[in-house]
């Protein structure tokens, strides 16, 4: 669900894509990016909005009941009721009710995005330079 709306030709308000070629009186014309090269200028938006967030919290750990009967995950519900709070409220980690080491954790996700082992980075290197030379 998002937010924003497709960025609009100026002329004849109707929505475009980024470099989509327009027909104004006969002649070809390109929508390109603002002059300020802002992309949230460019597709009118901030945010994409979270789709868990408007669900009441009552409806949302019945769905992740149902959800964990249907595909056997029982014994996960717990992992998986923590997952689905934290997925709605991702700001709010710290009252959610999770374990010093579940904190810790997600800390180290928010402050730490780009930290994963050596062996993922050299992982997708290795992959990109074997299609690149396919």
């Amino acid at each position: 669900m998002l937010m924003c709306q497709p960025p609009r030709d100026e002329e004849t308000q109707l929505p475009v894509s980024i470099g989509t070629g327009i027909w104004a009186q006969g002649q070809p014309r390109i929508i390109t990016p603002s002059a300020s090269g802002d992309p949230k200028t460019l597709l009118n938006c901030d945010r994409i909005a979270n789709p868990l967030a408007d669900i009441p919290r009552g409806v949302l750990m019945r769905d992740v009941d149902d959800f964990a009967q249907v595909n056997g995950l029982q014994g996960i519900l717990p992992q998986l009721r923590k997952g689905a709070l934290l997925a709605q409220e991702p700001g709010s980690y710290e009252q959610l009710g999770l374990g010093v080491d579940e904190r810790a954790a997600v800390r180290t996700e928010i402050l730490h995005k780009w930290k994963h082992p050596l062996a993922l980075y050299l992982t997708v290197a290795i992959c990109s330079i074997g299609a690149a030379v396919q």
